[in-house]
C-alpha cells in the first residue's frame, strides 16, 4: 500500500497505533530499519504519570516536570 499521506497520532500514554494495511510500508521506513524507533514493542519516554492542561485546552499529556501548559499557560495537574 503506498503512503496517502495520512498522519497517525499518539494516544494518551505516547502509543501510536498504525493500521495493519500500512505495516509492511512501516517495517521498511527507515528508521524502524536503523533502529530509531520498533514495531511489536513498548518504550516508555521520560516519567510513568504525566502532566495534563487544568483549563482542558488539549488533551496533550505532558512531562511530569511540565508545570505550566505549553498551549495556554494555565498550570497543569496530574494525569
Amino acid at each position: 500500500m503506498g503512503s496517502t499521506g495520512e498522519s497517525f497520532n499518539s494516544k494518551p500514554g505516547g502509543y501510536v497505533d498504525i493500521p495493519d494495511p500500512y505495516m509492511d510500508e512501516f517495517k521498511q521506513s527507515d528508521a524502524v530499519r536503523n533502529g530509531i524507533i520498533g514495531t511489536g514493542r513498548t518504550y516508555t519516554l521520560g516519567t510513568r504519570v504525566g502532566m495534563v492542561c487544568s483549563a482542558r485546552c488539549s488533551p496533550r499529556v505532558n512531562q511530569a516536570w511540565t508545570k505550566t501548559c505549553p498551549g495556554c499557560g494555565s498550570p497543569t495537574q496530574p494525569e
